[in-house]
């Protein structure tokens, strides 16, 4: 069980999105991939997609000054 972590704070989308895209793409079913961000923008593109898509559960925290994404993934999906 993989775990990643990816801080994206201070950039806005959709860089952290393309991003998060290709390393979802890179693990397997279980692994864990944690985005940080302090741009709501961002949380609900990335949150958009992994549930628009299926490709894994996403919790979502709101953390002092930024938000952490976890994302669990459920599926393997082709490189983006």
């Amino acid at each position: 069980m993989v775990s990643k972590v990816m801080d994206f704070r201070g950039i806005d989308c959709p860089e952290p999105l393309i991003k998060v895209s290709r390393a979802i793409a890179k693990l397997s079913p279980g692994d864990t991939l944690i985005v940080l961000t302090d741009i709501p923008r961002c949380v609900e593109a990335i949150k958009d997609t992994i549930e628009g898509f299926d490709i894994g559960a996403i919790e979502v925290n709101k953390k002092e000054g930024y938000y952490e994404l976890v994302v669990t993934v459920k599926v393997n999906v082709p490189i983006v």
